[in-house]
């Protein structure tokens, strides 16, 4: 769904909304999800790009003195992770193969078994702002431009994947650090 205001009165805005789903039996070709036959029933889920929800709002302004001020704000559901448990399995002559299970080990019930990607990330949220100067050099028009991205300096944890070994708790997960600053200039000539 999207809604946009057309120029006018010197501002416009576009908005949007996504509501998505995506299930299936891995996330990519070379997908670690298929190399052990045992797993088959597990294996279909909820996809680790599967985002339900993101809302999405741009302004824009234009102010007295070729100033223009804009901006960008994202809501969006977070995206799922699984609990895994990796292991080296040998079998009847030998041959020692990694085996991966969907579940963790708890100390008093063993292991228990869950779904693919049945777990959820947080929600998150992003604002980024920009503001530009327009003017004249010689027979060059230019512009000069500040943007900030991240403006609340979040630094949300994504989490792929927890892999619960037999001795500890292992996450293979990234973290989006810090605001960041840039600053520009543009001549058409």
């Amino acid at each position: 769904m999207e809604l946009v205001k057309r120029l006018s009165r010197k501002w416009q805005m576009q908005g949007s909304y996504t509501y998505s789903r995506s299930m299936g039996d891995a996330e990519s070709f070379l997908s670690e999800n298929g190399d052990d036959p045992t797993l088959t029933e597990f294996e279909p889920g909820f996809l680790d790009y599967d985002q339900r929800h993101v809302v999405k709002i741009n302004a824009i302004t234009y102010l007295p003195g070729d100033w223009r001020l804009g901006g960008t704000g994202q809501w969006a559901s977070g995206l799922p992770y699984s609990f895994v448990d990796t292991f080296l399995a040998e079998d009847d002559v030998g041959y020692v193969q990694a085996r991966r299970r969907f579940g963790y080990v708890d100390p008093f019930l063993g292991f228990v078994t869950e779904h693919r990607n049945n777990h959820r990330n947080h929600a998150a949220y992003n604002f980024n702002v920009r503001s530009e100067k327009s003017f004249v050099i010689g027979k060059t028009s230019a512009s000069a431009f500040f943007e900030v991205f991240n403006l609340l300096n979040s630094d949300d944890l994504r989490i792929h994947t927890l892999d619960s070994t037999r001795t500890s708790l292992q996450a293979d997960a990234e973290r989006r650090f810090g605001r960041r600053f840039q600053l520009g200039i543009r001549l058409d000539f």
